[in-house]
């Protein structure tokens, strides 16, 4: 993901930006169908989807505006856990219920 500005008039946020590899139209409806469920998913541990776009040309890309998340997503957060040789328990536990928290909700939305 790229951070990018999103600008507005006298307020700015900073943003996340997914942009997907250039692909076919089936393959890019199924990205589509993906990026419309997240903007569907409201919850306090997963992160918030603010909109999706697509570019057309040449080929279709399907971009997807996140919530800046300041610590990164998880997959980062172990890449950076991975170096330590005992992990701070307090960060272990707190990392663990969050995303043990969102659980059913991913469920109930079909979502692994």
């Amino acid at each position: 993901m790229k951070d990018m500005r999103k600008a507005s008039s006298s307020n700015e946020a900073l943003v996340a930006v997914k942009i997907n590899k250039r692909m076919e139209l089936t393959d890019a409806n199924g990205a589509l169908k993906e990026a419309i469920t997240l903007l569907t998913i409201s919850h306090p541990n997963i992160v918030t989807v603010l909109e999706t776009f697509l570019i057309m040309k040449p080929k279709i890309q399907v971009c997807v505006v996140f919530e800046y998340c300041e610590e990164g997503d998880l997959n980062g957060y172990m890449k950076r856990m991975k170096g330590c040789q005992v992990p701070r328990g307090a960060e272990v536990l707190s990392s663990s219920l969050s995303l043990l928290l969102s659980a059913p909700h991913r469920h109930y939305l079909c979502i692994s």
